[in-house]
């Protein structure tokens, strides 16, 4: 998906070749996009003129003389191409992950202009349109979403106010988009590494120094981008031909295996999976010093003491023996995870089938006691019945 920077790319472009331009006709061959493209749509956009074009977190923003707004969001593959004119075989693609000469059925709408056309294109038709009519829609609509980055709130008081009792982890917080608008999966991994923040530490653990040096890098990452024209992905070549360069200059993001770009740093880059999303980082630079205390610190600095009475004492006991319980069925778990297992590293396949059922029996009283998620719980049984299948 495209980031603030590669975003800001597609604005600049469009800047340079359509303000100022009146919109002669629209042409909508497919209304499915994301959200359905409204049938009031070319009625709301022709002869219109185009006072100016902005940009919001991931988000386009078109203003036209009727004082309404045209909202355009690329979603995962969503690529604007202009073709010229005068010369019907040159054509630019001004976003950042295709190649220009995509199919044209993908040519979902189109914008024809006194010297030029401009098409959307979108294989996975994820990227939508929306029409706001006046300045106050707009304006609630940017209320849903957190601050950019490059906006000055965006400061240590901001972050420490909205982060000092967060238990999530700091990489999901710097993809949630009403915390801070516009970064994504690329350059969340780019910041946390050039901050020496480790990307599963809890967001209520980060130190002062940790927080300062995030804001800052958040500025400082992003706008490098900007720069080098955004990360090309695969083939992106804006309307001057140029294509975007920051990918050359990543340091751990798509590295995984490779030495620590910094110097007297013996680390190596590695990979995990936090929230479904590639997570890189260096494992010497980034090391979560402070890991979750085995006692709570609250236990540790004032312990409390449960009153003397007949419930509070009924309700020890009550936490005592569920504590035993669950620990017992932890293990059963775990042991049956165990053994299935070993069973599939030998590649046993006849007894793997046979104890699956067992396993699963498991799997579903664990799950049902909520010691376990239910999603995890199908999740493990759907992975290993696929091994089992692979045998």
């Amino acid at each position: 998906m495209p980031e603030l920077p590669e975003v800001e790319i597609v604005k600049q472009s469009l800047i340079k070749n359509i303000k100022s331009q009146k919109i002669l006709k629209v042409i909508v061959r497919n209304r499915n996009l994301r959200f359905r493209i409204p049938k009031n749509f070319k009625s709301i956009l022709q002869n219109k003129k185009i006072i100016n074009i902005r940009r919001f977190s991931k988000y386009i923003i078109i203003e036209l003389s009727n004082k309404s707004y045209c909202i355009l969001h690329l979603g995962m593959s969503g690529t604007i191409h202009i073709i010229k004119k005068k010369r019907k075989n040159f054509v630019t693609n001004s976003s950042f992950y295709h190649s220009p000469f995509l199919p044209k059925k993908h040519n979902h709408v189109e914008f024809i202009f006194n010297k030029l056309r401009l098409i959307y294109n979108d294989p996975r038709r994820f990227g939508y349109f929306k029409i706001l009519n006046d300045h106050l829609k707009l304006k609630n609509f940017i209320k849903k979403y957190g601050i950019e980055p490059f906006n000055k709130k965006f400061n240590y008081n901001y972050v420490k106010s909205r982060l000092q009792n967060k238990k999530k982890n700091i990489k999901d917080y710097l993809l949630d988009q009403k915390f801070v608008s516009g970064i994504g999966n690329i350059y969340a991994s780019e910041i946390l590494f050039e901050s020496k923040i480790n990307p599963k530490k809890k967001s209520c653990n980060l130190s002062e120094d940790e927080l300062k040096n995030m804001v800052k890098y958040s500025k400082i990452v992003l706008r490098n981008s900007i720069k080098r024209g955004g990360s090309s992905i695969r083939n992106f070549v804006n309307t001057s031909g140029d294509i975007g360069s920051f990918q050359k200059y990543f340091k751990v993001y798509e590295r995984e295996g490779k030495n620590c770009p910094k110097i007297n740093c013996d680390g190596k880059i590695l990979r995990i999976v936090i929230s479904n999303r590639s997570t890189f980082y260096c494992n010497n630079c980034q090391k979560n010093k402070n890991k979750q205390l085995t006692v709570p610190i609250w236990a540790v600095i004032s312990p409390r003491v449960m009153a003397n009475t007949k419930s509070a004492i009924k309700t020890t006991r009550r936490i005592s023996r569920e504590t035993k319980v669950n620990k017992l069925r932890k293990s059963r778990f775990k042991n049956a995870i165990k053994k299935m297992n070993v069973l599939i590293e030998k590649k046993n396949k006849k007894e793997a089938l046979s104890y699956l059922p067992k396993l699963n029996s498991e799997i579903m009283k664990i799950a049902k006691t909520g010691i376990i998620k239910k999603g995890n719980a199908s999740r493990n049984l759907s992975r290993i019945t696929k091994k089992i299948n692979a045998l």
